[in-house]
């Protein structure tokens, strides 16, 4: 489908050398013909370039909706090589995954490393490989991506950081709340505030 030039050098014995590179991952079809016609028609497969850090984009951290403690979030990751081809499920992007962590500092104290599960897909819009990330966040606190390529930690774009998020208090829950004050244990006085 693509057309792509390819240098030839003419070696001894009628042997002909013909170079290429190509960049985008997909199948092409390789023809090698002369006068007297086509000599041989194949297929080669191109296959992504190792990933890269700077090619790497997460959505959804911070998300348009505050992360709240106790319910079910997301974010979607999508790793590419330099020649922005994404990675798809199976080998390096399956080890990046293994690798991967989010861990709250929780803002009563310590760090919480969460459990989360992977699913990718194809973006029909992009013909991207997308993997969504899903979790519920345990605690409130700062909620930070730990991700790296060959020891690169993937930042954001915008400020050279790691990915972070604000993981707010959930829902009020009656359980898990108390109260208190002299008003309520010994009672109040007419006339006198409590």
């Amino acid at each position: 489908s693509d057309l792509i030039l390819a240098t030839v050098i003419d070696g001894p014995n009628g042997v002909f050398e013909a170079s290429y590179t190509l960049t985008k991952a997909q199948n092409y079809t390789l023809t090698v013909s002369h006068a007297m016609g086509d000599v041989v028609s194949t297929t080669i497969s191109c296959l992504p370039a190792p990933a890269d850090s700077t090619k790497t984009t997460v959505v959804g951290l911070p998300p348009s909706t505050n992360l709240r403690t106790g319910v079910p979030s997301s974010f979607t990751l999508t790793l590419r090589d330099q020649y922005s081809n994404t990675l798809v499920a199976g080998g390096e992007l399956d080890g990046i995954l293994a690798d991967m962590k989010l861990q709250i500092a929780a803002s009563i104290g310590g760090i919480n490393t969460e459990t989360f599960t992977t699913s990718g897909a194809i973006d029909p819009s992009t013909e991207d490989y997308v993997t969504t990330v899903a979790f519920t966040p345990s605690a409130a606190g700062t909620l930070r991506l730990e991700l790296s390529i060959g020891g690169v930690a993937i930042k954001s774009a915008q400020t050279q950081l790691p990915y972070e998020a604000t993981v707010f208090p959930g829902v009020v829950a009656a359980p898990y709340s108390t109260y208190g004050g002299a008003g309520i244990t010994q009672g109040a006085v007419a006339g006198i505030a409590s």
